[in-house]
């Protein structure tokens, strides 16, 4: 706790002496001092918590949520390979899984279909996928369902080696309508 009142109290004296002389640096290690003050009061209340068992679990439960945390319970690997599973699926990515409130978890997914699947099957394998998902314990899904990865790699999603192997169905398709019509 002297830490905490000790740095404060200086930052205080730098901010006051920054103003009254003009000196940016006073102002900007004042600024400094302000984040470790922060993080001693915050490792302070940790240790705090950590006293109070029911309370500490529900702290880290509460900064889980605010950090955007992916749920400790939700194998998020097995379940995308679950998904990839699914006839017609080629992959899945851009995966986040997130606590929304207590107990409440949602799931936002981009999911590549073959391109060799009919597009009117989408229904039956977003049915398919939701209820994957609902077994892992996740009660809200947004699936983007794809049938070409153009326009991923303006996202920054990673998928070169998709568009790779979309680019060579392509010229198998081509050279296999070209052989069948040629005849």
């Amino acid at each position: 706790m002297t830490a905490v009142t000790l740095t404060t109290t200086f930052m205080v004296i730098e901010v006051i002496g920054g103003f009254a002389s003009g000196s940016l640096a006073l102002i900007s290690d004042a600024g400094h001092m302000l984040t470790d003050s922060a993080a001693i009061g915050l490792a302070l209340f940790e240790m705090w918590a950590a006293d109070r068992p029911a309370s500490h679990r529900r702290v880290s439960e509460v900064f889980h949520v605010l950090i955007d945390g992916t749920p400790e319970n939700v194998d998020v690997y097995k379940l995308c390979h679950e998904i990839e599973e699914l006839d017609g699926v080629t992959i899945v990515h851009d995966v986040h899984v997130r606590t929304i409130s207590s107990g409440y978890l949602s799931m936002t997914a981009h999911v590549l279909a073959d391109p060799a699947v009919d597009v009117l099957d989408s229904d039956n394998q977003l049915r398919s996928i939701r209820e994957i998902v609902k077994r892992h314990g996740i009660h809200h899904t947004t699936i983007q369902l794809e049938h070409s990865v153009v326009g991923c790699d303006q996202e920054n999603h990673h998928v070169d080696h998709l568009m790779a192997t979309e680019r060579e169905i392509r010229k198998k398709s081509k050279l296999a309508s070209f052989l069948t019509h040629s005849h």
